[in-house]
């Protein structure tokens, strides 16, 4: 068992599928790198995928009128910093069922 690589926590675990290294940034090439994912399929890893695997879908896992509103707000777009960026990222806020139930002091 290999499992957890990184430690329990989301963007340690997306950035070790975007880039395929250790949170230090090593090895530089990445261990394996052909099983990299592109960042969008990383962040449905986290989303869609969970819930169309727990068959909810049509509740959770997008940002959609008629789901509920479970979502993370980051200070950066995780999408598109560069990626020794991504482990620097932070949460801004958490929203469960369209209630903020964490907010990152200003």
């Amino acid at each position: 068992m290999d499992v957890p690589v990184e430690p329990l926590s989301p963007m340690a675990n997306f950035y070790a599928s975007v880039t395929r290294k250790m949170l230090d940034g090593t090895p530089e090439i990445g261990f394996e790198g052909k099983q990299k994912m592109i960042r969008e399929q990383a962040l449905k890893s986290y989303t869609l995928s969970p819930a169309y695997g727990a068959f909810e879908e049509k509740t959770k896992g997008s940002i959609t009128v008629g789901k509920l509103a479970d979502l993370v707000i980051f200070d950066q777009d995780i999408l598109k910093i560069a990626e020794e960026e991504i482990v620097k990222t932070l949460v801004i806020m958490t929203v469960i069922n369209g209630k903020i139930v964490y907010q990152r002091e200003q």
